[in-house]
């Protein structure tokens, strides 16, 4: 199986990805985020209009 580096910017083929999904990757990857979305007492909590608009999430219908 070949070695896949995450952090390198190599490994990615961003040619067709959509904005939202390089967002996506970026902000899983943020320790802040994950530490802001650890400490919420309940995942749903991550679509209140607060912490949206602290991370810049916009949730489709």
């Amino acid at each position: 199986m070949p070695e896949f580096d995450w952090r390198s910017p190599k490994a990615y083929h961003t040619n067709n990805a959509e904005n939202a999904s390089i967002a996506w990757e970026y902000l899983r990857r943020d320790s802040e985020y994950r530490q802001a979305y650890r400490s919420l007492k309940e995942p749903q909590a991550a679509a209140s209009a607060d912490f949206r608009s602290e991370w810049g999430l916009v949730f489709r219908r």
